[in-house]
C-alpha cells in the first residue's frame, strides 16, 4: 500500500512538473519571436567628443537626419528605431531609399547574419517542442518517448544564445550607417568614426532571448522528470474495459449457480434419497 501511495505521488509530480513545462516552452517560444521581430534588440548607445552641430556640419549631413542618427537608438535583425518629431519611437528598415543613388543597405557582417539565422533555428526548434508538448496532453504518449523533446530544447537553447552575437557585430562599431551618405567624405568619415564611440548595451529584446534561452534550459532538465497526463477520456474507457471485463466472470458464476439449482430440482430420486437420509438420521437419534 506504501509503494502505492509513492508511485501515486510520483505520477503526480511528474504530470505537474509536465504541465511547468508546457507552460515553459510555450513563454520561451513566444519571448524569441518577439525578440526577433522586435527592431529594438540592442540598444545603439553613441557618445560624440565634440559637439554635436559641429559634428554634423563637418560629417556634411542635414541636421535632423545627423540628430536622428546620433540619438541612442534600437538596432534589431530586422530594422532600427528612431526618435521622429515629435517624441515618437518608429522602426525603420535597414534598406532606404537614397536620393540620387536608389535603395542602399549598410552591409552585415558573418557575426550579425549568424545572429539572425539563429534566431530562426532556435523559433523552429521551439515551436517543435512546445507544439510536441501541448499535444502530448490530449494525445497518451508514454515517459521514454517524451524525453527525445530534451534534443529541441537543447537545439533552441543552443541557438536562442547565439543571437547574442549581434552585440559582437559591426551594429556596434561606428558608422554602420555610413552608406546611406554616398557624399560623404573619406576626411569627414575618419573624423567621425575618430569622434564617435558606440557601444551596445541590452534592450527589449536582448532581454527577451535570454529569458527565452533561460525558459528553454529548464525544459531540458524537467523533461525528463514529466509524465504525459492520461486524457479524462482514456480514463472512462479503461474504466469501461474494467467493467466489461468483470461481467463475464459475474455471468460465468450466476450460470453455474443456476446450473446448480435446475439439476437438484430435475433429479426427484436425489431429492428422496437426501430426504430419506434426513428422516433415518432424525430417527437413530
Amino acid at each position: 500500500m506504501a509503494g502505492f501511495d509513492m508511485n501515486d505521488k510520483k505520477k503526480t509530480a511528474g504530470v505537474c512538473i509536465y504541465f511547468c513545462v508546457a507552460i515553459f516552452s510555450l513563454s520561451a517560444f513566444c519571448c524569441g519571436i518577439a525578440a526577433t521581430g522586435y527592431c529594438g534588440f540592442v540598444s545603439r548607445d553613441i557618445q560624440i567628443k565634440s559637439d554635436r552641430t559641429e559634428f554634423c556640419d563637418s560629417l556634411q549631413m542635414e541636421t535632423e537626419v545627423c540628430a536622428t542618427l546620433l540619438d541612442n537608438h534600437g538596432v534589431g535583425f530586422f530594422g532600427w528605431q528612431a526618435d521622429v518629431p515629435v517624441d515618437q519611437t518608429a522602426c525603420f528598415s535597414y534598406t532606404q531609399y537614397v536620393p540620387g543613388v536608389g535603395y542602399v543597405t549598410p552591409p552585415m557582417d558573418t557575426k550579425f547574419n549568424t545572429a539572425r539565422a539563429s534566431s530562426y533555428v532556435a523559433d523552429i526548434f521551439g515551436a517543435i517542442g512546445f507544439f510536441t508538448v501541448w499535444i502530448c496532453a490530449c494525445c497518451p504518449i508514454s515517459q521514454t518517448r517524451i524525453k527525445w523533446l530534451a534534443f529541441c530544447f537543447f537545439i533552441a537553447t543552443l541557438f536562442q544564445g547565439l543571437t547574442l552575437l549581434i552585440f559582437k557585430s559591426n551594429v556596434c562599431k561606428p558608422f554602420f550607417f555610413q552608406d546611406y551618405f554616398p557624399l560623404l567624405s573619406e576626411e569627414g568619415a575618419a573624423l567621425g568614426i575618430d569622434s564617435l564611440t558606440v557601444s551596445c548595451g541590452l534592450a527589449t529584446g536582448s532581454k527577451l532571448a535570454l529569458s527565452a534561452t533561460v525558459l528553454y534550459l529548464v525544459c531540458i532538465f524537467a523533461i525528463f522528470k514529466a509524465i504525459p497526463p492520461i486524457p479524462s477520456w482514456e480514463d472512462d474507457d479503461r474504466e469501461d474495459r474494467l467493467v466489461h471485463a468483470k461481467e463475464p466472470a459475474a455471468m460465468e458464476e450466476e450460470e453455474d449457480a443456476a446450473k446448480k439449482e435446475t439439476a437438484e430440482e430435475e433429479d426427484p430420486a436425489k431429492n428422496a434419497a437426501a430426504m430419506e437420509e434426513g428422516d433415518s438420521q432424525e430417527v437413530i437419534a
